[in-house]
């Protein structure tokens, strides 16, 4: 894919992905971008109760030799993503997606910083959202 190919997708993906929250916006901003990783940066309002979270990724034109992989991390510590979520996927064919479900606590009122780098190799980044499951 060459640059500018590429900068219109990332400029799709911009515009296209806005996260929810528990029906509130969170500021999500796109650190960096290359065409095989984007890593994504988003501050989350801690509730008085555990919140749980759902990050999704999309991704289209997976075929035999493809890999991908999300890695997440809330205020620089690993993100421990709960039983049925799909962090990695290797070698399956057409339109493809990875998660992680997780919970946010702490004290009410202060703010988390969650970073997830997505890592792509022969597919297409269609669009991630951050939603309250």
């Amino acid at each position: 894919m060459n640059l500018s190919k590429s900068l219109m997708v990332l400029a799709f993906l911009c515009l296209w992905t806005r996260p929810v929250y528990a029906s509130e916006d969170v500021a999500c901003k796109t650190q960096k971008a290359n065409g095989k990783r984007v890593v994504y940066s988003c501050v989350l309002p801690v509730k008085a109760k555990e919140q749980p979270l759902h990050f999704k990724a999309f991704f289209s034109g997976s075929h035999d030799d493809t890999e991908l992989s999300i890695y997440l991390t809330l205020n620089a510590l690993p993100v421990k993503c709960d039983k049925g979520s799909k962090t990695w996927l290797n070698g399956v064919d057409g339109d493809v997606s990875l998660d992680c479900l997780f919970k946010v606590s702490g004290t009410a009122g202060t703010k988390k910083t969650l970073n997830v780098t997505v890592d792509y190799y022969h597919a297409q980044l269609t669009a991630v959202k951050l939603s309250a499951p």
